[in-house]
């Protein structure tokens, strides 16, 4: 492609030259016109110029190719003395073409709309080994990596399975006509790829780019250097940088007249006369800059897209048709999904939320057609995914069935739903949390819980598996809740998961370990997870992954576990309680007692959940010393309590009983009683049944001399203190109360003050 417009550069300036030689012979001089008499334009009116036509954040566009070549050939059609068309970064991913081909279409369009540079950005990073499935399913398809697409390859054909005996062929590829570039990094890829994605030897470069360079097809020798994005590390999988270093500044090319920075990280190039910038994830750019070969001054333009290359088209058009047979899209995401090994097996991940509320959904709603056959959603169901098969990043753009293939490799055995005890799923938990990180890592839907790192593992019991070992006691997880409610041991709760955790895998023992005839369901290996997921985003979300996966959405935290917190508690009633024996005050060293019985109480469940004897023997007496300390407390309490106050409108003995209970008194104690200013009656006999009774306080102004008659008859009350209000009116109330409380009214004299 370059050739062809480097010979129509050619012919246009014979033409120009011919132009100028007629213009030097006085006797044919003219001048141009438009066809109207008027003079026309210049028709080289960039002579004398170097253009750089760039592009930049494409993220897979791909009808962008066939516009930029035209918009380059116009350029020379103009005059221009050289046109190089460049990419400041961010080509490799985003659309459903270049993801379907791992890049690979992308670099033969650019190759065919005749690209110079390219510098490495963000998503040139993203597919890494390039590899969907795992060589121990059998399911092992491997793509060119980043490396190969830009050093060119030859065929190789590669093992599927781990025995061998199945082949692939992955297919030459020759070096592209254009340079890549990374001007900040320094080093050389060579990472170690685990044994289940080998294919080509234990290292793989997975990386291949020049430092900057230098092209001088023109007048002008132009530099280039690129600055990558350093933010690159988030978005790949642990390692995959190992080799490559990030520098301050980007390496600048030597030699060059002019020297144009190439960014993807928002920023100038440092040293640069002039700096294409575009950001990470921000819109697709597209510009020209227009260079004077003798002042070297640098403008910006616009570029005129409305005219395609028809080659180039033809191209793209061709790819598109091919692509969109080979790998289905299924979603667009706004958001980036987290397929970090070291994340997923080790703490929640937006990965693992969406693949567990697939999982969820698919049990418990689904859709006409596709729902799990079945399970009678009889009791609460929790989803589970091992953190093993969280495995590469969803990035943002067009999403295919073959990156939902790379986030789930795994998943070879269908899903299933196992019915266990609140308990068998707590040991579940714990021994999937037994290392952090590990492989068997729980991401969950449908139940929450805590993770306490600095607690011990107990496998006192010692049967392993591999490295694992099976839980004696729960100390390092505590369910917080299922579908919402408090957890509960004893409970019956169903688990959606993989049939690889069901079966054991991993560190999911227990799964296999209870299961029976009548708690198990297999709904056939046909459908498999990433199928469920897939399902999910069309049905569910309606084919767009957006901000509610933006981050973890808090299923599972980290902290002291639920008998840390518990045990903790019990520690400051403890201290309460003392505080209140010290102060001397009976009413709140009884509230302090029960309040310390309680928390070791709650001690006392959480222990019965770890099934630790050691923490059990602690709670147990924790338990004892509270009970002591309370009934102490409460005895201590109801000697206490003197006086108590009747505000009903009749005061008899059942109404000063309940008074008493209310105060939590005694009656073997209670010395006095408060006639409350609601009070209208004293009924006959009142007093008779509390001997120990000897005073009465009235605040009441309603008692009359006949709703007293015989209220003291048989009793031991001796005075009767008025207190109805200020000194003035209670003095006019002893003395009319006086005529009230006397042997003949009352049954017996009280004395009145």
């Amino acid at each position: 492609m370059k050739k062809k417009n480097r010979a129509a550069r050619l012919a246009l300036a014979l033409l120009m030259s011919l132009c100028l030689t007629m213009t030097m012979m006085p006797s044919l001089a003219f001048a141009a016109n438009d066809g109207d008499g008027t003079p026309g334009e210049e028709a080289a009116q960039y002579a004398g110029k170097t253009v750089v036509v760039y592009t930049g954040n494409l993220r897979g566009d791909l009808d962008v190719y066939a516009k930029v070549a035209a918009a380059r050939d116009a350029y020379y059609e103009d005059g221009a003395d050289e046109v190089y068309l460049v990419d400041a970064g961010n080509y490799l991913q985003g659309s459903r073409y270049a993801n379907s081909s791992r890049g690979a279409v992308v670099y033969d369009l650019m190759d065919e709309a005749g690209y110079d540079v390219a510098a490495m950005g963000v998503y040139e990073f993203v597919f890494a080994d390039a590899t969907t499935g795992q060589k121990f399913h059998q399911n092992l398809t491997k793509y060119h990596t980043q490396a190969m697409l830009y050093d060119g390859i030859q065929e190789t054909t590669y093992n599927k399975n781990m025995p061998g005996t199945s082949t692939a062929t992955l297919a030459a590829r020759e070096k592209p006509g254009f340079k890549v570039i990374a001007s900040n990094l320094e080093g050389e890829s060579a990472v170690s790829l685990g044994v289940a994605v080998q294919s080509i030897g234990a290292k793989e470069k997975l990386y291949s780019f020049d430092k900057n360079t230098v092209l001088d097809d023109g007048d002008l020798k132009i530099g280039f250097a690129a600055q990558t994005d350093s933010a690159v590390e988030g978005y790949l999988q642990d390692g995959d940088l190992t080799g490559l270093t990030f520098t301050e500044n980007a390496a600048l090319p030597e030699g060059a007249d002019v020297i144009i920075g190439l960014s993807n990280d928002g920023k100038p190039v440092s040293g640069a006369n002039e700096t294409i910038s575009v950001a990470t994830d921000a819109e697709e750019s597209m510009g020209a800059l227009v260079i004077d070969n003798e002042s070297k001054a640098i403008t910006s333009e616009e570029l005129d897209l409305s005219v395609e290359d028809t080659d180039v088209a033809a191209a793209v058009s061709a790819a598109k048709t091919q692509l969109e047979a080979a790998d289905p899209k299924v979603a667009t995401s706004s958001v980036m999904l987290n397929g970090k090994k070291s994340v997923n097996r080790a703490q929640e991940s937006n990965l693992g939320d969406l693949v567990t509320d697939a999982l969820l959904w698919y049990a418990s709603e689904g859709t006409e057609d596709f729902h799990f056959d079945g399970f009678k959603k009889d009791v609460p169901v929790v989803a589970m995914q091992n953190g093993g098969n969280c495995y590469e990043y969803l990035y943002t753009g067009d999403v295919t069935v073959t990156d939902l293939f790379r986030s789930y490799p795994y998943s070879p055995m269908g899903v299933g739903i196992q019915y266990v005890t609140g308990k068998e799923l707590l040991e579940a938990l714990e021994e999937d949390n037994q290392t952090n990180p590990c492989n068997g890592f729980p991401q969950v839907a449908g139940m929450t819980y805590n993770l306490d790192v600095n607690e011990d593992f107990d496998a006192s019991i010692v049967e392993t598996y591999g490295s694992y070992q099976v839980a004696d006691s729960f100390n390092r997880v505590s369910i917080t809740s299922v579908g919402g409610q408090p957890f509960d041991p004893e409970a019956t709760y169903a688990v959606i998961a993989d049939n690889f955790v069901l079966n054991g895998g991993d560190t999911n023992y227990v799964f296999k370990k209870v299961r029976t005839e009548d708690s198990y369901i297999n709904n056939g290996n046909g459908v498999l997870t990433r199928n469920i997921v897939e399902k999910y985003i069309t049905e569910k979300l309606n084919g767009e992954i957006g901000e509610a996966y933006a981050q973890p959405q808090g299923r599972i935290t980290f902290g002291d576990s639920d008998y840390k917190v518990a045990k903790a508690k019990a520690d400051q009633a403890k201290a309460d309680y003392e505080d209140a024996v010290k102060a001397g005050n009976a009413a709140k060293t009884a509230a302090a007692a029960a309040a310390y019985k309680k928390a070791a109480e709650e001690l006392n469940k959480c222990a019965a959940i770890t099934q630790n004897s050691d923490k059990i023997s602690e709670a147990a007496a924790i338990a004892e010393e509270a009970g002591a300390a309370d009934k102490s407390a409460q005895e201590a309490k109801v000697k206490s309590i003197k006086s108590v106050t009747v505000n009903a409108k009749t005061v008899n003995a059942a109404a000063i009983k309940k008074a008493i209970a209310a105060a939590g008194g005694s009656e073997a104690y209670v010395k006095q009683v408060v006639i409350g200013s609601k009070v209208k009656k004293i009924s006959k006999g009142t007093f008779k049944k509390y001997p120990k009774v000897t005073a009465i306080q009235i605040k009441s102004k309603k008692l009359s001399k006949s709703s007293v008659k015989g209220a003291f008859k048989g009793s031991k009350v001796r005075t009767a203190k008025v207190n109805v209000g200020s000194k003035k009116v209670n003095k006019k109330y002893v003395k009319k109360y006086k005529k009230f409380f006397t042997k003949k009214n009352a049954g017996k004299a009280i004395k009145v003050k």
